[in-house]
């Protein structure tokens, strides 16, 4: 996990700062990168850990986020959508879970569809996520593989 973080925060930096008109993805605008790094890191597990926050709080626009007592394992993510509105953008994510981990609980499969609209807002720093209903709503989403390696090293 943590060998791909620097590749992903030197994203970060890139990409929340173009200009509103432009891509450096010829599929995604600038908005959706920034959703895209933000899907990345928190399957790598960026939000489960205070070390690791750090990299993943540049792309909000709030200071803290809830600890959380479970989390999403996912097999994939596909950004579906983007729509852009003034300086406001809104870029819909699905997610593939496969199972949900809480508290001690042992591993519970569980194969369903999530959508998710992230809000973004355009500031004099880039593109963040702004919407206050993400912070509160939508737990880690951690890829199947990441969980894997760790279970094996136990």
């Amino acid at each position: 996990m943590m060998k791909y973080l620097p590749l992903l925060v030197l994203s970060v930096f890139l990409f929340a700062q173009t200009d509103k008109a432009e891509s450096k993805d010829k599929k995604l605008g600038a908005a959706g990168m920034v959703v895209k790094i933000y899907c990345e890191l928190d399957g790598l597990g960026a939000k489960l850990a205070t070390d690791t926050w750090k990299f993943i709080r540049v792309l909000f626009d709030w200071e803290d986020e809830p600890g959380w007592d479970f989390m999403y394992i996912i097999d994939r993510y596909e950004i579906v959508s983007e729509r852009y509105k003034g300086d406001r953008a809104f870029v819909r994510v699905r997610y593939h879970l496969v199972g949900i981990l809480e508290g001690n609980d042992p591993f519970k499969k569980q194969n369903k569809i999530e959508n998710v609209t992230y809000e973004l807002k355009y500031t004099r720093d880039g593109w963040k996520i702004t919407d206050e209903h993400t912070k509160t709503s939508y737990p880690p989403h951690v890829f199947l593989k990441l969980y894997e390696e760790d279970i094996s090293r136990r």
